[in-house]
């Protein structure tokens, strides 16, 4: 298995799968750069520090998560992926959310050296009740 590829697997497995936060500085140090998750596309989280920000936040709202890597490509010293996201709401006993998102990463050394996502978080939120629904058909005119 290509480096990025495995760096890629365990970073899902240790980091979401086992909820582990303290796993979080050995993938990405603090020279990484992580686009995707900020409101502005181009606003990069620099280190682990607000990824783990991240992912506390993200816990809080979720627990048991499952980051099933559905499809990975890796050439050279990167690697993207397909990723299905499932988790217990916290707020909500009996209901999950579900849903997917793609993340590519660069590998130099057995490190995250930038990261980039995109991730569907209209339909997390939206199943979290923290969203309208009917706001992305309404905006786009299909309701």
């Amino acid at each position: 298995m290509p480096e990025p590829e495995r760096i890629m697997r365990e970073f899902f497995e240790c980091v979401w799968n086992q909820a582990d936060a303290t796993a979080i500085a050995r993938f990405f140090p603090e020279t990484s750069r992580t686009f995707g998750i900020l409101p502005d596309p181009d606003e990069a989280m620099l280190g682990s520090g607000p990824f783990e920000q991240f992912h506390a936040s993200i816990l809080r709202l979720v627990s048991n998560p499952n980051a099933e890597v559905m499809h990975v490509v890796s050439q050279g010293d990167e690697a993207i992926s397909v990723v299905r996201f499932r988790a217990d709401q916290n707020d909500k006993p009996g209901e999950r959310v579900d849903f997917c998102f793609a993340a590519w990463a660069k590998v130099k050394d057995g490190v995250v050296v930038e990261a980039r996502n995109v991730i569907d978080f209209q339909t997390f939120l939206v199943q979290l009740g923290k969203a309208d629904p009917a706001a992305l058909p309404k905006a786009l005119g299909l309701s």
